[in-house]
């Protein structure tokens, strides 16, 4: 298949192997759950529980209003401590509106959703609400709600993103190894709810195993309207924009959205999160997170649930190491610095990198010369802390257009 490289790009180092070489470890569930009820880009919540109330896990507990509404679900049974205002991990560091869930050690299961067999059957409409009711979101770090990408009209290609370029972080392809059925199937039903004519899933070319992985499943169904294509290594290959462009030759133009082209892009978490929805009936209540860095003791990737304190994860895989001084949430590039490891792993943690003072390498930032990352966390910032406040410079602002300055 022809790729279409796009212009500049970095070959950095890629820190992968400590962490990517063992399978995927479900960490144990905490003794507080912090579940956050508003999302990054709603701020309505209802709230559906009150402290003092038992909950069961996947039993929802808010929904969050507005067309990017989504159910939030209790990851494990227990008790509702306190519903207030909780620090997150999150670039603006404002705090918001948290359900604190003492767990009870039973993980005793709601059973709200049914499980649906004849997935492959299933109308539209139906698999965009499975997802809404499930809170299924974009895991590869942006959390935007599925099920709104999943209406987009007049899609022709869908393009599922196991590229995966940052550094350190390997949890998508620990995900492809062990689960490719699931991203598969979850695919199909993405396919199923846009009516695209074709399918694309890109690995980057240094995860063999997880491309082998996905070869067989994808001979067990026999679709020759979906092509597996690897991609060369390069930061940002795993870009929305970027992966576009090396697939399909097309630009997002500025200001616009992949489905302005005919184009739809999701990640392979979050098509194993719409399988594992639909025909399992299992909301989303947690992921895997990469715990690795200079100063992690166990690197590894974990199934955690969404949550879970950091420092819980941390002490799970080992604590910290002597040169630890700092905790990266995400990977070196477009994470940012969790001040306080009491805030809770959610959605849209990648990883959880711990570091030395010295061995975080500079995030990428647009170079005019060479366009090497288009990338900004500040423009990121500054629109989520306008999202968060209500301060519409962010989002009216068109010259520059910060939003299509990020590639997460």
């Amino acid at each position: 298949m022809k790729l279409w490289p796009f212009r500049g790009g970095l070959r950095l180092p890629q820190y992968k192997t400590a962490s990517s070489q063992s399978a995927i470890v479900p960490a144990p569930i905490p003794p507080r759950l912090v579940i956050p009820l508003q999302s990054t880009w709603t701020q309505e919540a209802q709230v559906l529980v009150a402290a003092g109330e038992r909950v069961l896990t996947g039993q929802p507990i808010a929904r969050t209003g507005g067309e990017h509404g989504v159910a939030v679900h209790a990851t494990s049974s227990g008790v509702i401590a306190a519903i207030e205002q909780h620090p997150i991990p999150h670039p603006s560091g404002i705090p918001v509106l948290c359900a604190l869930i003492d767990t009870d050690g039973r993980d005793e299961w709601d059973t709200a959703l049914p499980a649906i067999d004849d997935y492959r059957h299933c109308a539209p409409a139906l698999i965009r609400q499975r997802s809404r009711d499930s809170g299924i979101v974009g895991l590869g770090g942006a959390a935007f709600p599925s099920a709104v990408k999943l209406g987009a009209s007049g899609i022709r290609q869908l393009v599922l993103n196991g590229v995966e370029c940052e550094p350190y972080i390997t949890c998508d392809d620990r995900l492809m190894q062990e689960r490719p059925e699931r991203v598969v199937g979850g695919l199909l039903l993405m396919r199923q709810a846009l009516g695209a004519d074709e399918c694309l899933i890109a690995v980057e070319d240094n995860k063999p195993n997880a491309f082998i992985a996905l070869q067989a499943a994808l001979a067990a169904i026999g679709d020759a309207t979906i092509r597996l294509v690897r991609v060369p290594s390069r930061y940002p290959a795993g870009g929305e924009r970027q992966l576009i462009y090396t697939l399909t030759g097309k630009e997002v133009p500025s200001g616009g959205l992949p489905a302005d082209i005919g184009v739809l892009c999701h990640n392979v978490g979050t098509a194993a999160a719409v399988y594992e929805a639909v025909v399992e009936g299992r909301p989303l209540i947690s992921r895997v997170v990469t715990v690795t860095g200079p100063a992690a003791v166990r690197h590894g990737n974990y199934e955690v649930r969404l949550g879970t304190p950091m420092a819980e994860l941390i002490r799970f895989s080992g604590g910290y190491g002597e040169q630890a001084q700092r905790l990266i949430m995400g990977g070196p590039m477009m994470g940012f610095t969790i001040g306080d490891d009491r805030t809770p792993s959610l959605n849209p943690a990648t990883a959880c990198c711990s570091t030395g003072r010295h061995k975080r390498p500079p995030p990428a930032r647009p170079a005019p010369a060479s366009a090497a990352a288009p990338a900004t966390r500040p423009a990121r910032r500054v629109y989520y802390r306008s999202n968060f406040t209500g301060t519409p410079v962010a989002r009216t602002s068109s010259k520059p257009n910060i939003m299509a300055c990020s590639t997460a």
